[in-house]
């Protein structure tokens, strides 16, 4: 039995603008929320295993310095800056919705490191 065709890559961008940092607007290519006005909870990206996830930046957002789970282990590959916030979706596993933490820095508020807390959420 041969395995199914590779799921493609998702990609999952984040922006703010010095005037407004915080909230991002986030867009996965199906689902977004502009700017200031999303709520962590409100974003939610499904996934499947072996996907790869591709985190970018727009607008006026400087980069992001760090991507860390906040439960469970959705990755089997991590998101680091070492692979330019490329991860990878593990096999299944009992928890399916995993929050996430986004850090990311603005022009205009270099001192500041921003956070955003979306979700992955594992297909089945």
């Amino acid at each position: 039995m041969c395995p199914g065709p590779k799921p493609l890559p998702i990609t999952i961008t984040v922006s703010a603008t010095t005037a407004l940092p915080w909230p991002p607007g986030l867009s996965d290519g199906l689902t977004s929320v502009p700017i200031g006005g999303a709520n962590d909870a409100d974003f939610t990206t499904e996934v499947v295993p072996g996907q790869q996830v591709i985190f970018v930046t727009a607008g006026d957002i400087i980069a992001i310095t760090q991507i860390t789970e906040s439960a469970g282990d959705l990755f089997s590959i991590n998101p680091t800056p070492e692979n330019n916030f490329t991860g990878t979706i593990g096999p299944k596993k009992a928890i399916l919705n995993s929050e996430y933490t986004l850090y990311y820095t603005v022009k205009g508020h270099e001192g500041t490191v921003y956070e955003q807390d979306p979700k992955l959420n594992m297909k089945v």
